[in-house]
């Protein structure tokens, strides 16, 4: 058993790859995409006395709290062949 644990930076697409090697012999690979979820902003205000016919002021602060998330993978090696 193969355990993993990789940190993302949160709010980015990524591509992974993986591929297997066996006797000398690399498969080709197999790809997924994927995106982590951005943080929330916090304290998102805006104020009706700006707010025009075609105009409008929001004003919020970054995020706070932790920038990257952990994604965990687990592997199982086996001899069997499907």
């Amino acid at each position: 058993m193969l355990y993993i644990c990789l940190l993302f930076i949160t709010g980015r697409n990524y591509n992974i790859s993986v591929q297997t090697v066996s006797n000398g012999e690399i498969s080709l690979p197999t790809t997924a995409q994927y995106r982590t979820v951005p943080l929330r902003p916090r304290n998102v205000t805006f104020e009706r006395r700006l707010v025009t016919s075609d105009s409008f002021q929001i004003r919020w602060e970054e995020p706070k709290g932790m920038r990257y998330c952990r994604l965990f993978f687990y592997f199982e090696i086996s001899d069997t062949l499907y």
